[in-house]
């Protein structure tokens, strides 16, 4: 009888050994996992974090310009690019990555366009402005650089 008792007993251990083994297993996959899901949520709320980082830098750049350029900014060109921010504002809290890039797409282009078209103007009031300038005198535009008038001068030394 003690010989049949010992081959239960050894039989059940070993089949405990086993499914130690296996649950050891088991557990280690689970670890893993868990490790790997950390680390995509890392990644992920870093990711969300540089888009808020973004958005708002540009949003504060783009308010920031409108309040500069004042009343060169047209009513409409300022409610779009107004309408523009809250969208931005709108798609960096959300998960849709696709919706922010379109948002900030579009803010940056209108707030380059507004940029574009105000420096244009003042590039082209400077103009006119110089040339408002020579044609009252003449003699002012050639500050003696490529003027054709020859100057008479005797020069002595001490």
């Amino acid at each position: 009888v003690k010989g049949g008792v010992e081959g239960v007993l050894g039989a059940n251990l070993k089949d405990n050994d086993a499914e130690l083994e296996a649950v050891k297993q088991e557990n280690a996959k689970l670890q893993n996992q868990l490790a790997t899901a950390k680390i995509e949520a890392d990644r992920l709320a870093k990711e969300a974090a540089e888009r808020r980082n973004r958005a708002d830098q540009l949003i504060y750049s783009t308010e920031r310009s409108l309040k500069d350029l004042g009343d060169k900014v047209t009513p409409s060109e300022k409610s779009d690019i107004e309408a523009k921010i809250a969208t931005l504002r709108s798609a960096a809290g959300n998960d849709d990555e696709n919706a922010f890039n379109t948002a900030l797409e579009e803010l940056q282009s209108a707030s380059y366009g507004l940029s574009e078209r105000v420096y244009r103007e003042a590039d082209a009031n400077n103009a006119q402005a110089t040339d408002a300038s020579a044609a009252a005198d003449p003699d002012k535009t050639h500050m003696g650089g490529d003027s054709d008038e020859v100057i008479d001068a005797e020069f002595k030394e001490n």
